[in-house]
């Protein structure tokens, strides 16, 4: 299948973003499918200029589904881009967002890569390998996807240190792990199903640690994405190396949807005032003063 935002996604790279690449993206959708029908949620924490969840969406959606989009991105111009392709964006930075837990159906989730400087480092990092941006976006946004949902993980095969690998391992169980089609930044894709963290037995995460870590450490090699001619089983046979793929669960959250940020520059704000209104219009009415006559109290 052609992708139809990528062409729009290039247009970003000399401002210093890279989206994720067509091939890798093309393998990442074999993997994916979704119920017949009900409601689903997708999100991208860093979602650049939106191409890479919009055409997740694009590729996901059919008549029996209702699928809506999420984003945040920090970057003014990207941020405004993914606003006219994805259904939600916040123009803003993802710790002054408030997102409520366990809300989304699938996370996408490309951040963005670097060291921290030393007084970036929290007391948890300290003592746990290199401290990253990556492990910083993965402790804001794990929590976001609900039991059961799909995450998808792009990152460099360096960052998987002894901390990081034993988060994952915890965090996702039917985890596989695939090299990205373009060697360029040395990336990995990580897919699996968010679960409890109590419900991962102790050797099968052990396990799940070793195999991460020696991806980091660059001894063991993963295998490529799926190419457009391998077959894909989307129910997991126990004990089989078969290749299989996820299906994206329904919403499972009742709660109210809770998407917000807690700062406001005047443009986001007058595009909410349009969308949503506001009570000017019935200002007198609600506060007017209105005179009463006064009685002479009872004796």
């Amino acid at each position: 299948m052609a992708l139809m935002f990528q062409r729009l996604a290039q247009n970003f790279i000399k401002k210093g973003f890279f989206p994720t690449d067509e091939g890798t993206l093309s393998g990442i959708l074999r993997l994916l499918k979704t119920p017949e029908q009900g409601s689903i949620r997708l999100l991208d924490p860093c979602c650049g200029e939106g191409s890479a969840l919009a055409e997740v969406a694009h590729a996901l959606d059919h008549d029996g589904i209702q699928c809506d989009t999420f984003g945040v991105e920090v970057d003014e111009e990207r941020a405004w881009h993914a606003k006219s392709i994805l259904n939600r964006v916040i123009h803003g930075d993802l710790q002054d967002c408030m997102i409520g837990k366990r809300q989304f159906s699938l996370m996408f989730f490309n951040p963005p890569y670097g060291d921290l400087v030393a007084d970036q480092v929290n007391y948890s990092m300290k003592g746990q390998g290199r401290a990253r941006l990556e492990k910083v976006f993965y402790q804001n946004t794990f929590q976001l996807l609900q039991f059961g949902g799909i995450g998808i993980t792009i990152l460099p095969y360096y960052v998987l240190d002894k901390q990081l690998s034993s988060w994952i391992a915890r965090h996702y169980s039917d985890v596989q792990v695939f090299k990205a089609a373009v060697e360029r930044f040395k990336q990995v894709v990580i897919i699996g199903k968010r679960c409890p963290s109590d419900s991962v037995d102790s050797p099968s995460m052990t396990q799940m640690q070793r195999h991460l870590l020696a991806i980091g450490q660059q001894t063991v090699e993963p295998p490529l994405l799926p190419g457009a001619n391998e077959l894909v089983v989307f129910e997991k046979i126990p004990n089989s190396e078969a290749l299989h793929g996820y299906c994206i669960p329904q919403i499972t959250n009742n709660h109210p949807l809770f998407f917000q940020y807690v700062k406001m520059d005047p443009q986001q704000l007058q595009v909410e005032i349009a969308q949503q209104g506001v009570l000017w219009e019935r200002f007198d009415f609600l506060f007017r003063n209105v005179s009463v006559a006064k009685r002479q109290p009872l004796c």
